[in-house]
C-alpha cells in the first residue's frame, strides 16, 4: 500500500489528464488490435517469456504473445528460444531480446516498425507527468521508485508512492515540475483509507 499521497484539483491538471485519459483508452485499443493481428498472423503461445501486455478480459483468459519492450514503448513481441520467423514476414528473431522484432532490412518489416513507432509515439507517459506537476522517478532511504496513479469519478487526480522515505524528493518534485497553476497538496492515509472504504461500499 502506499505510505506517501498527493492529490489535486487543479482545473488545468485535470483538464490535461482526462485528455491523456481519452488517449490512453485509445492506446490500449490500438495495443489490442496490435496482438490480435500478432495472434492471427502466428498463434498463441502458453509459455511466455516476460515482456508487457495490455490487459483486457478477452487476452487475460487465453494464452498469448505478450509484447516487448519497456516504460519508452514496444519493440516486438514474444517468442519461443531460437524460433525462427516464417520469411517474409518482416519479422526476425533477436537472440538479445528473446522475441521477434521488425526485420527493417525488408519492406514489410519497415512497415512493422512504422506501426510499432506509431503505437509508443501516441502518447508519452513521461510528458504527460510533467503536464500536471508528477515526478517521474523519486528516491530516498537506498530506494528507487515510480509513482502509481488514480482518477476519481469527480476529476481528482492521486499520485502514489511506496516508501514514506520518497516524501522529501517527491515535495522537490512538485516544486520543480508543477506548472503554474497547478496545486498539489498531501493526502493523510486516513482520508486515503476512508476513500477506498467508500469506494468499496
Amino acid at each position: 500500500m502506499p505510505e506517501v499521497i498527493f492529490k489535486t484539483n487543479s482545473p488545468a491538471a485535470l483538464e490535461r489528464n482526462a485528455a491523456w485519459l481519452e488517449i490512453a483508452e485509445q492506446q490500449r485499443l490500438a495495443y489490442v488490435e496490435f496482438l490480435d493481428d500478432i495472434q492471427a498472423a502466428f498463434g498463441d503461445r502458453a509459455e511466455d517469456k516476460g515482456g508487457i501486455f495490455i490487459r483486457d478480459e478477452e487476452h487475460a483468459q487465453k494464452p498469448h504473445r505478450v509484447l516487448l519492450g519497456n516504460r519508452y514503448g514496444i519493440k516486438g513481441f514474444t517468442s519461443g528460444y531460437n524460433e525462427q520467423a516464417p520469411k517474409g514476414s518482416g519479422w526476425r528473431y533477436d537472440r538479445d531480446e528473446v522475441g521477434w522484432v521488425p526485420d527493417k532490412r525488408t519492406k514489410v518489416g519497415k512497415e512493422h516498425q512504422k506501426r510499432i513507432d506509431d503505437l509508443n509515439a501516441m502518447y508519452d507517459i513521461q510528458k504527460h507527468f510533467r503536464d500536471i506537476g508528477i515526478s517521474s522517478i523519486a528516491t530516498g532511504g537506498g530506494y528507487m521508485g515510480r509513482p502509481g496513479t488514480s482518477t476519481d469519478p469527480d476529476g481528482t487526480i492521486y499520485q502514489m508512492w511506496s516508501q514514506e522515505d520518497f516524501l522529501e524528493d517527491v515535495q522537490e518534485g512538485i516544486d520543480r515540475v508543477a506548472p503554474d497553476g497547478i496545486v498539489w497538496e498531501r493526502v493523510p492515509l486516513s482520508a486515503w483509507y476512508a476513500r477506498l472504504e467508500a469506494q468499496e461500499s
